[in-house]
C-alpha cells in the first residue's frame, strides 16, 4: 500500500470460519492494492484500508463484505494521511 493523502480506515475483518475459507481471504485482501493486513488474531484481521474519499471506503467496505469468507468489516476507527510537505 502506498502512502498518498486520504483516509486510512481501520478494520477488524472477521472470518466467517468456513475451513480453508482464511486462506482465500488473505489472499484476496493481500491482491488489493489498498488494504493492508495485520496479524491474524483468532477469528478476525485487523486490516487498514487506504482510500482518497469516504464514499469510496464505504464502497470498498461493502466489496470487502461480499467476499466469500468475509463474515463482516467493521470499522474501528478513521485517521487522515496528511501530505507533511517533506520530501525523501
Amino acid at each position: 500500500m502506498q502512502q498518498t493523502s486520504g483516509l486510512l480506515i481501520h478494520l477488524d475483518v472477521s472470518l466467517a470460519g468456513t475451513p480453508g475459507a482464511d486462506v482465500a481471504v488473505e489472499r484476496t485482501l493481500l491482491a488489493r492494492g489498498d488494504v493492508a493486513l495485520g496479524e491474524r488474531n483468532g477469528g478476525y484481521w485487523p486490516a487498514v484500508l487506504e482510500a482518497p474519499t469516504g464514499r469510496r471506503s464505504v464502497d470498498v467496505v461493502r466489496e470487502l463484505e461480499r467476499v466469500d469468507g468475509i463474515a463482516k468489516v467493521d470499522v474501528v476507527f478513521i485517521s487522515t494521511d496528511e501530505p507533511s510537505g517533506k520530501t525523501t
